[in-house]
Formats: structure tokens, C-alpha cells, sequence
């Protein structure tokens, strides 16, 4: 059996935290892959037959089985505002 440290635990969940909008918003069921995620961790785990498991190792292991990358932050997009100059043609150069 593997003894998980309270920061491992805790690194996890943050992982999970932050990537369960972005499976939502693609329509996947979130608590699905995410308990897909924490099963392929343990058994990944096992198999380098840690006894601990740290964050660092959290970390590691989630790299190895290509887990998804939270999505970045989204910042609200500036409405696009038409102005006079973008209704005009660009200048010509002189000779062309």
C-alpha cells in the first residue's frame, strides 16, 4: 500500500482544481477522468514501487502519463471598436 503525504494529497487536488473547467467545458465528464487520473497515478506509482508519495512525485507522474495541462487563466476580450482609420485603404507608397 502506498502512504500518500498530506502535500501529495493536497498537490493532487489542486491539479484536479484546476483542470476540471476546461474538461467541463469540453463536454467530458470531469469526475470520470479525473478518478481515470488518480487510479492511473497510483498504479504508476506502484509500479516504481514508492511506499511515500510526495508532491514532487505527483508531479512527476503526471508528466509521465500526459495528464491535461490546466487551461491558462481567461482574461475578458476587448469588444472589437471599428475606427475611422481602419475603414481606409492603407497609403500608397510614393513610385509604387
Amino acid at each position: 500500500m502506498i502512504t500518500w503525504t498530506d502535500t501529495a494529497k493536497e498537490e493532487l487536488e489542486n491539479y484536479f482544481n484546476r483542470i476540471r473547467p476546461g474538461l467541463e467545458a469540453s463536454g467530458a465528464d470531469a469526475s470520470e477522468v479525473i478518478e481515470d487520473i488518480r487510479r492511473h497515478i497510483e498504479q504508476e506509482a506502484a509500479a516504481a514501487h514508492l511506499t511515500v508519495l510526495t508532491s514532487s512525485d505527483v508531479n512527476q507522474l503526471l508528466a509521465k502519463i500526459g495528464a491535461p495541462q490546466p487551461e491558462p487563466p481567461q482574461t475578458p476580450t476587448q469588444p472589437a471598436t471599428s475606427s475611422a482609420s481602419e475603414d481606409k485603404p492603407p497609403p500608397i507608397a510614393p513610385g509604387g
